[in-house]
Formats: structure tokens, sequence, C-alpha cells
């Protein structure tokens, strides 16, 4: 599942990033016993980096973060959003955590270079970049680790194959990993590939400009998402580009551009949303606050005014003349939190995010079995409702192949709901639309049952998530049980 792959590497990233924090020489270790397989590079393309043209000179030494030439050059022109991380913040206090620990910096080195046959070393010279190039039908991605002197070493481990002549390093499930151009490559097949790929491209993509431009407000991390990928939604609100820096003393800034007519109703829309979660998150402290559970107050009493302070804060401006919306916060307790309050921040945010983005795709679902309820109770309720009821003829699984065999969201527009069944019960799905549904009806008169599915298999994992209401008559209405959900988050 998506969900559990994600944070799976994301932990293999964590630990990746540890080892560069933990070892300090060379990126081979004599004193450590090799293992058996080992992947071959080829020397020519040590030969062709060096002809190779650069799109963008190397920032370093400037007054921006170290983002080399490398780390922007690497950004593929598939890319949709990107996150890099300076080496001055996070990889310092990272290795001072595992330096703290010896046996922790002593297991983890011999573990990884035993794993891929390198030390990762500390001298970072780019830091870390997350590039994302697809969200569908799964999320594809790449981390970029940069590493000093890896330029012709090889990776250990199990060949997945080769990509113009690199060896990709199978890692876990889907997960890859190749040596390119001193830096480790760790993500998806598709999005690795797509970097290596970059590197024959003379031409930075253009998140790589946008990075860059961020460069000058000197943040320890910074990021650029093309929101038109995101489809329908970004579009509806005129929203085409966003940039997220985070600064030195944990100011986040979000900086949206687009079209300023339609981003203007965003703000209305952030203090009524915002304005619920608060009434509910007051709601929750005050009954906390009753209960026998001093913990559970203590933590909502906290969440409630931390909360209440950063939506606060974080209230988006619209500056009509540039077209630009503005949120601007700071992350709480970062003074007395520092970094580890980042880590503990990103592990419960990253996997909430996800779950988030997972579910709110499942409404489509719900609201689809609920507009055929309704459907069918209005059907019901009119003069010889039942007696039509009784003849609705059951359905297929409609579309007849799931998203992730259409390899795309149909744009068929209604003509694949156009039967005497769903018409009949009112239903016109709004396309695109992830999900599949089905009619099924039984009996007649009193023992009339009907039963309306919605079915998907969102991460393409052959684990597809169910959503089921039932419809029996009582006491001369039609009233239905559920919604019965199985693997809704699959």
């Amino acid at each position: 599942m998506v969900c559990t792959q994600t944070f799976a590497t994301l932990s293999l990233t964590l630990a990746l990033t540890l080892g560069a924090c933990a070892t300090g020489g060379n990126l081979n270790n004599p004193t450590l016993p090799p293992t058996a397989i080992k992947t071959h590079v080829e020397t020519k393309h040590e030969a062709e980096e060096a002809d190779r043209p650069r799109a963008l000179k190397s920032t370093q030494n400037t007054k921006g973060p170290a983002w080399d030439a490398r780390l922007l050059a690497a950004i593929p022109h598939q890319a949709i959003g990107v996150v890099a991380l300076g080496p001055e913040f996070g990889l310092r206090a990272l290795r001072g955590l595992v330096n703290e620990i010896p046996e922790l910096k002593k297991e983890l080195s011999t573990f990884l270079h035993k794993a891929l046959g390198i030390d990762l070393v500390s001298q970072q010279q780019g830091g870390l970049a997350v590039f994302v190039t697809a969200l569908q039908p799964q999320p594809e991605f790449c981390l970029r680790l940069s590493l000093q002197g890896a330029s012709g070493r090889a990776l250990r481990g199990p060949l997945a194959g080769q990509h113009q002549g690199i060896p990709l390093i199978a890692l876990d499930g889907k997960v890859v990993a190749a040596l390119v151009d001193d830096a480790l490559l760790v993500g998806s097949r598709r999005a690795v590939t797509s970097v290596i790929d970059q590197r024959q491209s003379s031409t930075p993509s253009p998140l790589a400009a946008k990075l860059q431009a961020l460069a000058g407000q000197k943040p320890v991390l910074a990021g650029s998402v093309n929101l038109l990928a995101f489809g329908q939604a970004a579009a509806a609100f005129g929203m085409r580009h966003a940039a997220v820096t985070v600064s030195k003393h944990y100011e986040v800034t979000l900086q949206v551009e687009g079209d300023p007519t339609l981003m203007g109703r965003v703000p209305p829309l952030y203090a009524m949303g915002t304005g619920a979660v608060i009434t509910r998150m007051l709601h929750q402290k005050t009954m906390a606050k009753r209960g026998s559970d001093v913990a559970k107050g203590a933590i909502a009493i906290a969440a409630y005014h931390l909360a209440k302070k950063v939506i606060e804060e974080a209230t988006p401006r619209l500056d009509d003349e540039s077209g630009t919306l503005t949120s601007r916060f700071k992350v709480p307790m970062m003074d007395v939190g520092g970094l580890p309050m980042v880590g503990v921040l990103a592990a419960v945010a990253i996997p909430a995010f996800i779950k988030y983005l997972r579910k709110s795709k499942s409404m489509e679902a719900r609201e689809g079995i609920q507009q055929l309820q309704r459907g069918a109770q209005t059907l019901f309720a009119t003069r010889g409702g039942a007696r039509k009821l009784a003849r609705l003829k059951s359905t297929p699984w409609t579309p007849a192949q799931s998203s992730c065999q259409r390899r795309a969201k149909s744009s068929a527009g209604l003509v694949t709901f156009k039967t005497p069944t769903f018409q009949a019960l009112g239903f016109a799905p709004t396309p695109p639309y992830r999900y599949q549904y089905r009619v099924l009806r039984t009996g007649r008169g009193k023992a009339l049952v009907l039963t309306l599915e919605a079915r998907g298999d969102l991460d393409c994992d052959n684990t597809p998530s169910s959503f089921k209401l039932i419809g029996a008559v009582k006491n001369k209405a039609l009233v239905f049980s559920g919604p019965m959900i199985s693997a809704e988050l699959e």
C-alpha cells in the first residue's frame, strides 16, 4: 500500500541520512567486511560527465544556501514538486545526535557499508533534496543525497537492472538506489530514472529556476510545487505555483502565484474552515479538562492554544498587483525544542498528511453511494415508486475497468452512466472519477433489497477499498443501513 511503502521509504531515508552524518572517513572503509554482490559503474559516464555542459552555475559561496549546480541541474523536467534542505540545517544536528551514541554510530555505519558497499560521509556538498514526479496512479519520488567523492564508486546489493548503464540497486519493494554524480539517489524506479535522464539535458527544469530564486531569502529549507499538476482543485482557485521557505528562525512562508481574481476566494474559505477547526478543538479541550485523564487534558490545552496561534498567524493575504497569496507563521516551541521538534513534527505530520490525502479522495465514493441512496429514496416516495424500484435491473461495475486499468481517470463524461437504472436513480457523478459503482436489486415488495456499492484501488496494489449501503423496506419506507467500509485508505 502507498502509505505503508512511503513511510517505510522515509524510514530508510532517515537511516541513510543518519549514516551520512555518522561516518567521517573515506567512502571505502577497509576495516569493514565486503559483501558478495557488487555492481559495476561504467567509467564512460565519468568521462561524459566531465564534458557535459552545466545548465546552472554553482551557487556555493554565495549568500544563499549551498545548493550546488548539480543539485539544481538534477531536478527532472517531469518534477511537479521539489524540496531542498541546506547542509547547514539538520545534518549537523543529526551528526551530533549520532555521535552522542557511539554504539548507534558504529552499528549503523557497519550495516550501511555492508548493505551498500560505501560509507555515507558527513561532508555534504548540496544537502538533501526530494523530487516528486507524479501523484497518480501512485506517488513517484526520488531523494537525492549529495556525497563528497562518490563519483565512480560502486553500490552493493541485489541488482534491479540498469538505466543508461548506471546500476539500479533494489532496496525495498519498489524502491531502488543509484550512485550518480557524487550523489545517492533513493526512490521509486520511475523517479530515479527520470533524474538519471536529466543528466543528458542542457535545459534546466522550470522548478530549478524557481528554487534558485528562493536562495536569496537564505532559507534552511525551500520547496517549489507546480500546482497545476494537482488537477481541478488548484485550477478552480486560480493557483498555478507554490513556494515554501523555512528560515533559520523557523519562520515558514508560503507564497502562491496565480489569478488574483480567483484566489480572492481563498482567505474567506480559510477563515471559515479554520474557524470550524478551532471550535472543534475548543470543544475537545473542554471535554478533556472535565475528564479524569490529566495527560489528555494537558495535551488538549496545549494543542488548542498552539493551533490557534499558528492559524491566526498563517492567515493568507492577497496582493492583487503581484497576484501572490502569502501565508507566514512561526513554528511554535522551536526556540526550546530545536531540531528534535522538527523531527517529531515530521514523524507525525507526514503519515497524517498522507492519510488525509487518501481519506479526501475516498469522499468521492461516500458521496457517490449517498447520491444513489437519495435517488432510490426519492423514487420510492413517488407514486408507484415501489413497483418502479422492483423493476430496476442490477448493473455491472461501472466503469467496467478500474482507474488503474484505464491508466487515467475517465474523461468520458456521463455517457458511461446512461443506463436505465442509473438514470432512474438520477446518478450522474462528476468526472473525473476514481471509483467504480454498482447497484444490486433483489426481491420485490416488502422483500426488496437494494445494495449500493463503490470500489476503488487508488494506489494500484490490487487491494481495493469498498463502500456499501444496503436498503430494505421497513414501515412503508426505504431504509438504508451503513455505510459498510472496507480498507478505506487501502
